[in-house]
């Protein structure tokens, strides 16, 4: 009588435990799927030119486009920018209403060995995770080998400048390799005791003259290097006699 009474009162522990069990895994909730969300964001890099000279001189513009998962722009967006080679015109740009903002690329000189830039923007997140980097590539293309140096030439108008006036000088009809220089180099002025003003540029000038003759001298570079200058006498003449009235 014992021994039936226990095998009950173990089947029925059994039991209760096994119900519980089942209780337990009948009342346990599915873990909720949600939890620190973030924006997907996807980058678009364009370059115009996507490539240019390799001298120190050239420039692509590059357009960055931010937007979400589902094509929408992004504004207000903060992107990181850099370049394997050359130089930018910033260091981070943000994005418009449209999700768009451009920069500016500038190949390396000459002498700087390479033959592409690459360039690399990072949009900035509050999350490591989203900080992914995205690259395009800016092909540098040979110029000619410069065996002569540049020409340097140029005009000034009015020829006979009067006291008092101004002078404008012009060095656009400079020369190198038998091409026009243009803005391929660059032009340093030297006005020995024809006033203050800016010195370097194609085009500058003069004001307020003084009589007197003067040695103006235009230094040119080109994109190799090369140096050349050369010198020619400006004079300025007093300003013609007013004829007094009888």
């Amino acid at each position: 009588m014992q021994i039936k009474m226990a095998g009950i009162v173990r089947v029925s522990a059994t039991l209760l435990l096994t119900g519980s069990f089942a209780a337990c895994v009948d009342r346990q909730e599915t873990p909720s799927l949600t939890g620190p969300s973030r924006t997907a964001v996807a980058v678009n890099l364009t370059a115009s030119p996507d490539r240019i000279l390799h001298n120190g001189l050239a420039q692509s513009t590059v357009t960055v486009e931010v937007h979400d998962e589902n094509g929408k722009p992004l504004a207000d967006r903060r992107v990181s920018v850099d370049a394997s080679t050359g130089s930018i015109s910033h260091v981070d740009v943000v994005t418009g209403a449209d999700g768009k903002a451009s920069f500016v690329v500038r190949a390396p000189a000459l002498s700087t060995p390479a033959e592409k830039i690459t360039v690399f923007v990072t949009p900035f997140s509050d999350n490591f995770d989203n900080a992914f980097s995205h690259s395009l590539t800016i092909g540098l293309t040979g110029t000619p080998v410069n065996t002569t140096a540049p020409t340097p030439t140029f005009t000034f108008e009015p020829a006979a400048p009067e006291e008092g006036g101004g002078i404008v000088f012009d060095a656009s009809a400079t020369t190198d390799e038998g091409q026009a220089c243009g803005g391929l180099c660059s032009y340093s002025w030297f006005f020995d005791g024809l006033g203050a003003g800016l010195t370097q540029g194609m085009v500058v000038s003069r004001n307020a003259l003084t009589r007197g003759s003067y040695a103006v001298t235009l230094t040119v570079t080109d994109n190799a290097g090369t140096v050349r200058s050369t010198t020619r006498a400006v004079t300025v003449i007093p300003p013609p006699a007013v004829a007094e009235e009888e």
